[in-house]
């Protein structure tokens, strides 16, 4: 019986040291660039507002969020130079974002994300992004967000950066697709990125279960001591 608790605490414990790797950060910035795309012209125009349903936008509206992934994301090597070194799905990505002053915001809905991060590559500085899509492309919003790294030592192979404070040079995207609507129209909100501070997370329910059943164990155990001596 003692092997077996000790086998279910290890256990625990070491599932709750597996959910440690996801990591959360903070971050701010402010509207550097604003684009709508209207299908029946043939360029773009560059706005100093946009006009979503929820509020308007103008340019150097300050913008803060907050967003967590896991590191132990698996990431696939690509071929094409053209491409990031590693990138694949990230199921677990999770971005909030809103302005201020304003009633615009933006929260995961979706597990259609994807992380990419370029190492080593001699056309580029090492960087960070991801990718995020609530919707089809024409009718919903998505997110994206790249960091680049002059020092060139925040990436590493194909492992995921665990801190993200040092980027060089950071652009968080917003688009807004309305091909649905009467407008016919796409919106895209670029934000150059001031600052990232990573946060602690907050602990999944399921994680403080298995705290609390890992520390009834253990005092089951040193009950069990006593009562033998």
């Amino acid at each position: 019986m003692k092997k077996y608790l000790t086998g279910l605490l290890c256990a625990i414990l070491f599932t709750c040291s597996a959910q440690a790797e996801q990591v959360s950060y903070q971050f701010q910035g402010y509207i550097s660039e604003l684009i709508i795309y209207d299908w029946s012209q043939p360029l773009p125009q560059f706005p100093s507002s946009i006009t979503l349903p929820e509020d308007t936008v103008w340019y150097g509206d300050a913008i803060r969020g907050t967003f967590s992934y896991d590191r132990t994301t698996p990431l696939q090597a690509n071929q094409d130079n053209w491409e990031p070194t590693y990138s694949g799905p990230a199921p677990s990505l999770q971005v909030a974002m809103k302005f201020d002053y304003r009633n615009i915001s933006y929260k995961s809905t979706t597990s259609d994300s994807t992380i990419a991060i370029w190492d080593n590559d001699p056309a580029m500085q090492d960087a960070f992004s991801f990718n995020q899509a609530n919707g089809p492309w024409d009718s919903g919003r998505s997110v994206a967000l790249e960091l680049s790294f002059g020092n060139e030592t925040a990436v590493n192979g194909n492992a995921i950066p665990a801190n993200l404070s040092t980027f060089d040079r950071g652009l968080f995207t917003l688009s807004v697709g309305d091909n649905a609507g009467p407008s016919q129209r796409g919106y895209t909100i670029m934000a150059t990125v001031t600052s990232i501070d990573r946060i602690s997370p907050v602990p999944e329910p399921e994680t403080y279960v298995m705290l609390l059943a890992g520390l009834g164990l253990m005092a089951g155990l040193s009950r069990s001591r006593r009562s033998r001596t």
